[in-house]
């Protein structure tokens, strides 16, 4: 009858304000959502090695570099992790806290940036950390290994591995801002060595298949 009727058009009316309220709350919290996620920076890292010792000359304006480069990257939307005077441990955690920062960020540009002495035999690079003293391959960070993570962080065994998430689609630019020292006849075979050792590190994909 009528008012059985009417009980029935009341009900839906009922559960239909329900939905639409849900459906608009839930359309507002998306978007406050995304504004949050466009609002935050993406990070960079910035490494600035100085005071060196053993046969390294300090290196007063690498740190003002650095400095510089810090602000720059800030003042255009990054959330910079600047570190000076690293050691080659050092040297690693900043570049894994760089990846766990990026958990959150899809397709970021990522600067890397490191000023100091720098080291090029055989073609390949060198980074000179604090802590060496001379031109022994095992002081020195073969570029190769310093970018590692940063290259395989979006495998899930290298990111488990490191206690992070995997990165997904970043992408990086490296700067380097270095003194480049010429090693010493002695010192480039083993450097040589070294260079071939990790240039031979397996490549992504036989990573990512083992």
């Amino acid at each position: 009858d009528y008012r059985m009727w009417a009980v029935v058009c009341l009900a839906a009316c009922s559960v239909a304000f329900v939905m639409c309220v849900w459906c608009t709350r839930r359309c507002r919290a998306r978007r406050l959502l995304a504004t949050a996620r466009m609002l935050r920076r993406p990070p960079a890292l910035v490494l600035a090695n100085s005071t060196y010792a053993g046969i390294f000359a300090p290196l007063p304006f690498a740190r003002k570099d650095g400095e510089a480069m810090a602000r720059l990257l800030d003042k255009i939307g990054y959330e910079v992790i600047y570190d000076f005077n690293v050691d080659r441990s050092r040297m690693e955690e900043r570049c894994r806290q760089l990846l766990d920062r990026l958990r959150d960020f899809e397709a970021a540009l990522v600067p890397i940036y490191f000023a100091g002495h720098g080291i090029e035999v055989a073609g390949t690079q060198f980074l000179v950390p604090v802590d060496a003293v001379d031109h022994t391959p095992g002081m020195h960070v073969p570029l190769f290994d310093f970018l590692g993570l940063p290259r395989t962080g979006h495998l899930p065994n290298v990111a488990a591995a490191h206690g992070i998430a995997p990165v997904s689609g970043a992408l990086f630019v490296c700067i380097l801002d270095i003194c480049r020292q010429h090693a010493p006849r002695t010192a480039r075979e083993p450097l040589a060595q070294a260079a071939a050792n990790a240039s031979g590190a397996p490549s992504m994909r036989r990573q990512a298949a083992a």
